[in-house]
């Protein structure tokens, strides 16, 4: 695709079910759709640069703030990972979009694995981002030493702990993950417990070798067991590409930008 001048950012807020939900939106309507879906704990901001790159290209680039997150809707914890995707479902339909890439990272990475297996006929393809397709038993403690924390001592007690976690410590007092960091201080705690426990029960395992659909994986290279886990997932769903980023964490759209975007667009010249 041609590279223009992007338009400016459109923002608004849509209703699915009864529940509100804020989405933002850049280049030409006529554009093919990217639906860019977020992680636990931040807002679709930490998208920008996806925004800026894909919308220059002629894309129509969206992106959402997830159920229990940003300016969308906190809605009584717990959700299920269903929950969420269905939300995804009812965006698009409110947007008038038939179909769409999905580009989504960790919790929304979680996201893409269920709408890749559950409603695959809505996508165009998918980009799935430092995400698991399933809960461990062994996650289980963690997340709810999580939520007891966020409960008791607020979600900036969680801040600094995930930012380590999330960013190599080169990068951890950058302007960006500053900015991750205010997010995850803004999250609403009820949307982070209701999220937490979403997170602690689902498994896509099962319907991986059925996805009839282009994927691509990516993940930051210093991501934990992430790159291993999904080298190995990556063998389990037909046809799918896998990107590594190095020198990047959790985030690698974040933390390497030049490398995520390439691996983006190579992705989407390949399913043009």
């Amino acid at each position: 695709m041609t590279e223009s001048h992007f338009p400016m950012q459109r923002t608004r807020t849509l209703t699915v079910g009864d529940a509100p939900f804020a989405v933002v939106e850049q280049g030409p309507d006529a554009g093919p759709c990217v639906l860019f879906s977020h992680s636990v704990m931040t807002t679709h901001a930490m998208w920008q640069g996806q925004l800026d790159r894909l919308s220059q290209a002629g894309y129509r680039a969206i992106a959402y703030d997830a159920r229990g997150h940003g300016a969308s809707v906190v809605s009584p914890a717990p959700y299920r990972m269903r929950q969420l995707g269905d939300d995804v479902i009812g965006l698009l339909d409110a947007l008038d979009i038939a179909h769409a890439h999905l580009v989504g990272l960790s919790l929304g990475g979680m996201i893409a694995f269920d709408l890749a297996t559950r409603h695959p006929t809505r996508l165009l393809s998918a980009v799935i981002c430092d995400a698991r397709a399933d809960s461990p038993e062994a996650f289980a403690a963690p997340w709810d030493e999580r939520i007891e924390m966020a409960r008791g001592q607020g979600m900036k007690a969680l801040a600094s702990p995930t930012i380590d976690r999330w960013f190599g410590a080169g990068f951890r007092e950058s302007g960006q993950a500053r900015a991750i960091h205010r997010m995850i201080c803004e999250t609403p705690v009820e949307g982070f417990v209701g999220t937490g426990r979403a997170l602690q029960d689902f498994d896509f395992r099962p319907g991986l070798d059925k996805v009839d659909l282009p994927v691509t994986l990516i993940c930051g290279d210093n991501d934990g067991v992430l790159p291993a886990e999904m080298a190995s997932l990556a063998q389990r769903i037909p046809g799918a590409v896998l990107e590594m980023i190095p020198g990047a964490g959790h985030l690698p759209n974040i933390e390497n930008p030049a490398a995520f975007d390439a691996a983006l667009m190579r992705h989407l010249a390949r399913v043009a």
